[in-house]
């Protein structure tokens, strides 16, 4: 073939333009949507007077929801097509996120929580599917790039956006303003989303999907709420667990007895798309956690300002989507395994120096570190992608798209869950360890320059103390898990060695 024949093949129509730049909206409005929450959870608590276990229902429920409402993509996608379902979705999303922001009693959030979560979890699969299917694969990095942007840009703005609304008005506005961004979501869907094909008589697997259900919900509840309920001495994580086990059980069994299961089992006879799965898992886990723990060891050990801390994680955010940008061009011309490998390094190294925070952090102190890190993480994420579909057949894209999210989902928990639990348990052994230095038989504390701060007679000597205990030893439990995520980066390099070519 001919170069310019080549070329010709290869160019982007300005209608594949606009399904892409679509996407990549409604993936944006998707992030915003599902992450506003966490940036106004205090506000909320206290305007619907609710303890903080009845409030962190609001984001158990969504998670427990989303992860019910994914696995049914590539069943609705062939059944009423692509275009109708992304349509009903981001209605879905529009009008539930309003609702939302009329909720006056948290039973109401909390429903119209659980609907925004289980009528968005199809976009991300679907989304992933127009890209690779507008895009040639000479060009398919730089579909998922433009793609990559969107998701990015509503991680970053959904809670930076959720503050501002905040410090202006209240917690309400900042799901009301879902209305009129929803209002352009859906006209884009209508206008440039092409017709595609659906099957009237395709037959649902209720049994899998109920069997699948049950498991994901409970596995969720368990990495969601152990901690809260100190996990194992909580019949509810018990019931939870005994749940997860037995849906997984059987869903396993039903999958391999029956001719049309409820998930394509064919999507994991190609290597590639296993491998992108497992290197998205861990990059779930290593980007998630860190903007977790950030905030709260800003406001809790630093006592800054919710505003602050949200317009400190932008640059993040910024420097994750200015890389992708950058890189994009270059994903279908370079060995994806160097840049997905100097990714990891970079977000190895960005967690050392994270590693290195005491009490006297200031805001230049947080900025370097997190700018290494959003440009690792664009470093690490567009290359997985396109990684994960360079050798799936076209018919599995739905369900490959589908499996890839569910394992991010159930990555995401995880991270955040094993994070808080080195976090609190690493806390408790420091804060032991460190008061049973803090004795009269100490030679430290008879130092002349010590001896007035640190009298143990002095009874608010003693709370000061205790005080200084509990902040130190929180500390050094959040270098703990940042030494971790740099361990774990370092540990996912081999996965790149098992990396198959390009077909």
């Amino acid at each position: 073939m001919s170069p310019k024949k080549t070329q010709d093949k290869d160019r982007i129509s300005l209608a594949g333009w606009m399904v892409v730049l679509t996407s990549a909206y409604c993936t944006a409005l998707y992030g915003s949507a599902i992450t506003v929450a966490g940036a106004v959870l205090p506000q909320i608590q206290g305007d619907l007077s609710a303890s903080l276990d009845q409030i962190s229902w609001i984001v158990t429920a969504s998670i427990v929801a989303g992860a019910i409402g994914s696995p049914p993509t590539p069943w609705l996608a062939a059944r009423f097509g692509i275009k109708p379902l992304m349509v009903g979705c981001v209605v879905g999303v529009t009008i539930s996120s309003a609702l939302i922001g009329t909720a006056g009693t948290l039973g109401e959030m909390i429903v119209w929580r659980i609907c925004q979560a289980i009528l968005s979890a199809p976009i991300i699969a679907l989304t992933q599917t127009m890209v690779l299917a507008t895009f040639p694969l000479s060009r398919r990095g730089l579909g998922l790039s433009i793609w990559t942007i969107g998701i990015t840009g509503g991680w970053v703005l959904g809670p930076s956006l959720g503050t501002l609304l905040v410090e202006w008005g209240s917690w309400r506005v900042a799901f009301l303003a879902f209305g009129p961004l929803g209002l352009v979501g859906v006209v884009l869907c209508v206008a440039f989303l092409p017709p595609s094909a659906k099957n009237d008589k395709l037959e649902f697997d209720w049994f899998g999907f109920t069997t699948l259900a049950i498991a994901l919900a409970s596995i969720q509840f368990v990495l969601n709420r152990g901690q809260r309920l100190d996990w194992y001495d909580s019949s509810e994580i018990m019931i939870a667990t005994v749940s997860a086990t037995v849906g997984i059980y059987l869903f396993v069994i039903h999958s391999i007895s029956t001719h049309k299961p409820f998930l394509n089992w064919a999507v994991f006879r190609d290597r590639n798309l296993v491998v992108g799965m497992l290197l998205l898992m861990a990059y779930a886990y290593i980007s998630l956690a860190p903007l977790i723990l950030i905030p709260t060891m800003l406001q809790n050990l630093r006592g800054f300002e919710l505003l602050t801390i949200g317009l400190l994680l932008i640059p993040r955010g910024l420097a994750q989507i200015a890389t992708t940008i950058l890189i994009g061009p270059l994903i279908d011309r370079v060995d994806l395994r160097i840049l997905i490998g100097l990714g990891l390094i970079g977000f190895a190294f960005g967690s050392w120096l994270m590693a290195g925070f005491n009490l006297e952090i200031g805001v230049g102190h947080l900025l370097v570190p997190t700018i290494i890190q959003g440009i690792s993480m664009a470093l690490i994420a567009v290359p997985t992608l396109s990684i994960s579909y360079a050798t799936l057949a076209p018919e599995l894209r739905t369900d490959g798209a589908t499996i890839v999210g569910l394992g991010y989902t159930l990555a995401s928990s995880m991270g955040v869950a094993i994070s808080i639990v080195v976090l609190t348990r690493t806390s408790q052994t420091n804060r032991a360890e460190f008061a049973a230095h803090i004795t009269p038989g100490n030679e430290l504390l008879r130092f002349p320059e010590y001896a007035s701060a640190w009298d143990l007679d002095v009874l608010a000597n003693m709370a000061a103390i205790q005080g200084e205990i509990n902040q130190q030893a929180a500390m050094v439990a959040y270098v703990n898990v940042y030494w971790m995520i740099a361990l774990l980066c370092v540990g996912t390099l081999p996965l790149l060695l098992l990396v198959g070519k390009k077909t």
